[in-house]
């Protein structure tokens, strides 16, 4: 789903700089582009560090922290129009069923976001009772009725489930339809909308996948390399997933790349060898000159 650009800050508390940076990576990738290109995202790493945004007082009344204030100063500056804060857990610093604590807290960060005219998406874990009533909720109900909107990501449920879908549902929106579900699937690192029809993510990687599938079998032939379609040593997606060109692209992935192209018959299995012998080798269609 291609969303506004913008610029964002994501503050996230649970995980350190190495594993938001790889799963940028992922994500990055699978769109085809890098890095560099999210000039325009701010990330903000502290699992190793107190990042508390709010504390309460001696009187309960919650109070910014000084943390708080920088960030606050610094999207004044930076101008985001998207913020995530990730998670309350360990940004909120008061009690989680004091429903006035809650509000002053929620109040605090809409301040902020009408300020600077932005959105701001702060992650929670639901409580184990919130997760059996199917609510997804934690804690005071100031949680849900103190913001404009509450989105709950599940897995699929029952047997037989799909293990890499989740499911969005809108919970509660003040200006727009409530139990609105987007259906998702996880794949090599990002989720892709699944309704059915191919993704554009999951279309670019396939195509690059069978691109690269292509090239890498013309460099085997020409080199004098077997691959075949059949698991064992010479295993065309195994070998493929090896080679220094492989561009990322896994076993299954080459996997799944290999059926494509023989149902597109882009790819051809030759047969060689004396009748007794015969053994599977795989070529590429515009690379068949017939029998030498």
């Amino acid at each position: 789903m291609r969303p506004l650009p913008g610029r964002v800050i994501y503050l996230g508390a649970e995980d350190e700089a190495d594993e938001f940076h790889r799963r940028l990576a992922d994500i990055v990738y699978a769109h085809q582009r890098q890095l560099s290109d999210l000039a325009d995202f701010r990330l903000l790493p502290m699992a190793d560090a107190d990042a508390l945004l709010s504390v309460p007082a001696k009187n309960g009344v919650m109070e910014p922290t000084p943390l708080w204030v920088k960030f606050a100063s610094d999207a004044r500056e930076f101008l985001p129009t998207l913020i995530v804060l990730d998670t309350a857990a360990d940004l909120y610093g008061g009690d989680e069923i004091k429903r006035a604590q809650v509000r002053q807290f929620i109040s605090m960060l809409r301040k902020l976001a009408m300020e600077i005219d932005c959105a701001i998406v702060l992650l929670a874990h639901p409580s184990v009772a919130g997760m059996q009533t199917g609510t997804g909720s934690s804690g005071s109900t100031a949680w849900n009725n103190s913001v404009r909107s509450r989105l709950y990501l599940t897995a699929a449920g029952g047997d037989g489930a799909d293990p890499d879908v989740r499911i969005l549902t809108t919970m509660k929106a003040n200006y727009g339809k409530k139990g609105g579900e987007i259906r998702m699937r996880w794949q090599e690192g990002v989720f892709v909308l699944d309704d059915g029809k191919p993704s554009p993510v999951a279309g670019m990687m396939n195509k690059r996948a069978d691109e690269t599938f292509k090239k890498l079998l013309s460099i085997f032939n020409r080199t004098g390399q077997t691959v075949s379609d059949v698991t064992g040593t010479n295993y065309a997606p195994a070998k493929m997933a090896k080679h220094a060109d492989a561009n990322g692209v896994s076993k299954r992935q080459f996997a799944d790349a290999m059926q494509r192209l023989l149902e597109a018959d882009e790819v051809r299995i030759a047969m060689e060898g004396p009748p007794s012998r015969q053994r599977k080798r795989l070529i590429l269609a515009a690379e068949d000159y017939g029998a030498a």
